[in-house]
């Protein structure tokens, strides 16, 4: 039905909300608003982005359509929203499917918030061309899991300029499958810029309503080129003086030792990140308005990166941590979390391209440094199946199913799974949400057995290390398939 007539009444008082179809008119919207009385955002009506009899025509002008019932106070409903893959480039389809929802952002009323901690996104939407662990790519062939997906920025391309406009311009701010620090996805940052101190880029990220009682854990990784830029910054905008908490980079220096750096180390190993100079970042304004923090060194570093199961970093990402604990930082609400891009100096204020990709960003209270891993118990195979190996007639293929039990499972986001033989080195096989992962013909004969670890990672990305975690052995003995 394109209308809610008085006849239905009666099922819209005993459900939860209704649809209606695609085909309605300004009249019907008109009259469903009017019946469906303080419940009008309980009707739900259908926008047809194939644009079949829907106002607009569908597509990406289906905006209209949303703006017509914005204009009624109804909720809407996408139909065939498929649209974008059936019907345009395949090659662009993340651009092409960014450019659709973005067109509808305006009409959708308020944006998601983030309410509570812990916050751990790679901003993976679940599916890629390869996959990565820590920077390093693992896997080469494309894969889909929605359980992969991380929490998305609330905001797509929305940035602006402090300072000379003119100086910095920005081509994207938008989601790339072209590196990744985890899974698939990390945000790419493009533009050109020329020497200024004056001038910042600020990129918005996520809209928070974050409570904070306790000391945070604060984590962010990024690259980006050796021209342009000279640093990257995270910045917590708060509900109290100093209003912005500016995650930065600084030279190593000598931690306080104070009572409550001896707290943090007794309780959790790790001291507070030290108060550095906000200058740069305060555009004017006083001390009231901008805090920055400086980067965990030395040993309290190497605390956080043991917690990721890394203790060097191999790759050109940069990855900092930061503890955010004092008297005036208790009881405070994280109201956004925003990117700050700061320019390079040049000899010949010449202007250069920039490209920073964010990787990875981790908010938390340090608590969470104390919650150990949980790892995988009672670890075992079933349902062996010998194969003849693909392309080795006299070869052989193995499929099996790996299963395990986990304690306190809702800590654990994910299982990586790794294969290891006398002449190999361990290989990411695969990734499981569940207890389980199912090995089809994998070609084992130049092996005399092969060892099969099991990695849980947290909610947090946190793991151990591939030799600390559960591994079973499989061994054969003269096996011939006739």
């Amino acid at each position: 039905m394109f209308s809610m007539p008085l006849c239905h009444s009666m099922f819209f008082t005993a459900c939860d909300g209704i649809f209606l179809n695609y085909t309605w008119s300004d009249l019907t919207l008109a009259n469903s608003s009017h019946k469906a009385g303080t419940r009008r955002y309980d009707v739900f009506v259908g926008i047809d982005v194939f644009g079949r009899g829907c106002p607009g025509g569908g597509g990406f002008n289906s905006k209209e359509a949303l703006a017509k019932i914005k204009h009624h106070n109804l909720s809407a409903a996408l139909f065939a929203s498929g649209w974008v893959f059936e019907t345009q480039d395949k090659e662009k389809f993340t651009e092409l499917q960014d450019k659709f929802f973005e067109s509808l952002q305006p009409d959708c009323g308020q944006t998601y918030c983030l309410a509570d901690l812990p916050l751990s996104s790679s901003f993976c939407r679940g599916v890629g061309p390869r996959l990565c662990i820590s920077g390093k790519e693992v896997w080469s062939s494309s894969w889909m899991n929605l359980s992969a997906c991380d929490p998305q920025p609330t905001w797509t391309n929305d940035c602006y300029v402090l300072g000379s406009k003119t100086k910095l311009v920005v081509h994207q701010v938008a989601m790339t499958t072209e590196e990744a620090y985890n899974a698939s996805h990390c945000l790419q940052v493009t533009g050109s810029i020329k020497s200024d101190k004056t001038t910042r880029l600020i990129v918005r990220l996520f809209k928070c309503h974050i409570s904070v009682k306790s000391p945070l854990l604060i984590s962010y990784t990024f690259k980006s080129l050796p021209l342009g830029l000279s640093d990257v910054s995270l910045v917590l905008h708060i509900d109290k003086s100093p209003t912005y908490l500016v995650l930065t980079a600084s030279e190593p220096a000598d931690s306080v030792n104070d009572e409550l750096n001896e707290k943090l180390l007794s309780r959790y190993g790790v001291r507070r990140s030290i108060s550095v100079n906000a200058d740069r970042f305060r555009m004017g304004m006083g001390p009231l308005y901008y805090e920055a923090f400086g980067p965990l060194h030395g040993e309290d570093e190497e605390r956080v990166k043991t917690l990721e199961g890394e203790t060097q970093q191999q790759t050109d990402w940069v990855t900092r941590h930061y503890v955010l604990a004092g008297k005036h930082l208790r009881s405070y609400l994280i109201k956004e979390i925003r990117l700050v891009c700061l320019p390079g100096s040049t000899a010949d204020n010449t202007s250069r391209r920039f490209d920073c990709k964010v990787g990875h960003i981790r908010v938390t209270d340090v608590a969470s440094m104390k919650r150990p891993v949980v790892l995988v118990i009672n670890l075992c195979c079933r349902d062996i199946v010998w194969h003849r190996a693909e392309h080795d007639i006299s070869g052989l293929a193995v499929s099996l199913s790996l299963l395990w039990d986990t304690p306190q499972h809702p800590h654990t986001r994910h299982f990586n799974i790794w294969m290891s033989s006398p002449s190999t080195m361990p290989t990411f096989i695969g990734r499981s949400f569940t207890n389980s992962f199912r090995v089809t013909r994998m070609s084992v004969t130049s092996h005399e057995h092969i060892v099969f670890t099991v990695q849980s990672v947290s909610m947090l990305d946190f793991k151990l290390p591939l030799e600390q975690c559960p591994s079973l052995k499989l061994t054969w003995k003269n096996k011939q398939l006739l």
